[in-house]
């Protein structure tokens, strides 16, 4: 604090003092601290992000919502900057302003799949079904073969009609460039029916695509 005092125009002095405040879980001191520093060097965004990360730990989080404002006043629409704020956004229950930080984010980004998972993920938990539905169908149109999209728009699913459900996923399982982890993740539910009914037509179509799997995916375990 004494060398801050004595060379205020020195950043490193701060730098260290804030991290002395996170260490000692004085977080709203070190958000103190680098508004000081914004406001000494305006142009370094990096200040802007800790002030704002501090103000999130010392539980401020307008404030920081605030400070990432400023931020995209003087840099711009940043992706990393728009989910802070949608996240900030959902976790005050400002649904609205939540949704417009990612619509925001796609008018930028519109061929973004994951920004788009990230808005029907947000849609489900609205329970929106309609827009939720328009999202994943949005997807579709630019990855047709991406499972998440194509399981929630199934008219089957997998809980009403697993052996139709795995049926439809057997041209996806045939592409390469789908990742495993993606049919993993599809195949699970009906691994779990299996050892909760031992259904053997259910376990058969599961082998089936298995097969393709190791077939697809050599040298995997």
């Amino acid at each position: 604090q004494k060398a801050s005092q004595l060379a205020a125009q020195n950043p490193w002095y701060l730098e260290f003092l804030a991290d002395l405040w996170q260490a000692s879980g004085q977080y709203e001191k070190a958000a103190t601290v680098y508004a000081g520093l914004t406001e000494q060097f305006p142009e370094n965004e990096a200040y802007y992000d800790s002030w704002a990360y501090y103000l999130v730990r010392s539980n401020q989080p307008q404030e920081a919502i605030k400070v990432y404002d400023q931020l995209e006043n003087l840099i711009g629409l940043v992706d990393e900057i728009s989910l802070r704020k949608h996240r900030l956004y959902l976790g005050l229950g400002e649904e609205k302003k939540a949704e417009k930080e990612l619509l925001e984010l796609l008018e930028k980004y519109p061929d973004r799949v994951e920004y788009l998972h990230i808005l029907a993920d947000f849609y489900e938990q609205m329970r929106n079904p309609t827009k939720r539905k328009e999202t994943y169908q949005r997807i579709l149109a630019l990855d047709p073969m991406d499972l998440k999209a194509q399981a929630a728009l199934s008219p089957q699913g997998p809980s009403s009609n697993a052996i139709t459900f795995l049926e439809t996923l057997k041209p996806v399982f045939s592409e390469v460039d789908v990742p495993i982890d993606q049919k993993i993740e599809q195949l699970l539910p009906a691994v779990q029916e299996i050892a909760n009914t031992n259904n053997q037509a259910l376990t058969n179509k599961a082998l089936e695509l298995s097969s393709i799997l190791e077939s697809i995916h050599p040298g995997i375990p």
